[in-house]
Parts: C-alpha cells; structure tokens; sequence
C-alpha cells in the first residue's frame, strides 16, 4: 500500500485565489475554444480515463502537453511532466479506484464528473463513494495542455470521518490520514 498522501498545511492569509486572469494562459484558452475533431478530444480522453482506471502514472504525464499544466485542488499545481509524474506518485493511491460518472466536450474543453470508492464496506451495505469534477483541455497529438482537479473536499472529509469510525482504517489504514485527526 502507498504512504498516505500529504496535504499542505495551508495558511489561509498566504492563498493566492485563481481568477480567469491568472488561471488560464492565453494559450489554453486558445487551445480551449479551437474547434477539434470531436472524435479525437473523445479518444485522447477515453485514453486519460483509461490509464486513470489502472492507475498508469507514466501514460497520465505523457498526455501532459510541453508547455502543459495543472494541479489539485488539495495539493497545488504542477508545471511539467515530470512534476505532474511526481504528483501522481506522492498524491495517487491505488488502493482507492477512480470512476468516470460523465463527460462534456466543447471544443477542446473536457469537463467530467468523477467518483472515487474508499475501500471497504459500510455496517449497512454499499461503499464509501464521493465525487470531484475535472477540466481538462486538449491540445492535439493526443495530449492536453491543462489537467485540473476539484474534488469535494466537505463530503471527503464526511466521508472519511465515517469510514474511519466504522473500523476500515484497521484495515486499510489511514489512507487520508490529514482529513480525519483528532
């Protein structure tokens, strides 16, 4: 099993928020509204998807463009192949498979909705599910340019609170140790 992800102590008085100014570059933007063949953004991301479900970090940086970038909601942004490759290593535990529950293109914009399973059972049946939406944006040669991730960080919390005071963590460990101290 990986080492539980590290979440950044975060001072809230040091966040930079992004706005569409400083978020987006004008390239990626550019990539954004440019009008591929659907088919093509469609496979490159079914290809993403693919290599997410098994968990094949070398093929998710590889799909990074030159130039492209993007980051995590709970773990910042990467600038490169390399550090994006690092990222996935530090933040990627394939202990918890990631599901896609839908998709919207518009150009070269993909937007998709995700579900990830925590392992283990609940007391009432089911699984320990939540949910977080992607951005990506294509840039041809079947890479994207920016890869941005937003999960639900409330309902992981929630989530994992439960998951902890059911017993699984004796089990699987503290798979997100950060989220659930005290």
């Amino acid at each position: 099993m990986s080492e539980p992800p590290k979440i950044p102590e975060l001072d809230p008085a040091n966040i930079v928020l992004p706005t569409n100014e400083n978020f987006y570059l004008p390239e990626d933007l550019e990539c954004a509204a440019k009008d591929w063949p659907r088919d093509e953004v469609e496979k490159a991301f079914g290809e993403y998807r693919a290599a997410i479900a098994v968990g094949d970090h070398e093929t998710m940086a590889q799909m990074l463009s030159d130039g492209g970038r993007g980051g995590n909601a709970t773990y910042g942004f990467f600038s490169d192949r390399a550090s994006y490759l690092q990222f996935l290593k530090d933040c990627w535990l394939e202990v918890i498979p990631n599901y896609n529950v839908w998709q919207m293109i518009d150009g070269g914009r993909v937007v998709n909705k995700w579900r990830e399973t925590l392992p283990g059972t609940p007391p009432g049946g089911g699984t320990y599910d939540y949910f977080g939406i992607n951005e990506v944006i294509y840039s041809g040669n079947g890479q994207f340019r920016l890869m941005y991730s937003l999960p639900d960080l409330f309902s992981l919390t929630v989530l994992y609170g439960r998951w902890k005071a059911d017993g699984q963590h004796e089990e699987y460990g503290d798979i997100y140790a950060a989220y659930a101290q005290g």
